[in-house]
């Protein structure tokens, strides 16, 4: 179940992310997940739920967007906030063509 290595990432890059721009707390966090990226996202977002607590998302609001396959790359950001959303570095999550 790599869902759960999934949510370890995220939690490990905002927690980077945090120290990098020196806020205190991350308010909202958005995470896409590609029907064609094997990602179960009911796993994903349980395993993420779990693994929030006492960590840097532990307050945050964590929101997962379901979004249609495509046969490219599909950009995945995460948003950070001191007071206002202020994006984070993007990066591109590889995605599965259709067979």
């Amino acid at each position: 179940m790599h869902e759960f290595s999934l949510a370890i990432e995220v939690i490990n890059l905002a927690g980077r992310e945090v120290e990098k721009r020196g806020t205190r707390k991350i308010h909202e966090i958005t995470i896409e997940v590609g029907d064609l990226s094997g990602v179960e996202a009911d796993a994903f977002e349980s395993a993420l739920g779990l693994l929030v607590r006492d960590s840097i998302l532990d307050q945050a609001h964590v929101k997962i967007l379901r979004t249609p396959g495509t046969d490219r790359s599909v950009p995945l950001s995460i948003s950070a906030c001191e007071e206002l959303n202020v994006p984070i570095s993007p990066f591109t999550a590889p995605v599965r063509t259709k067979s």
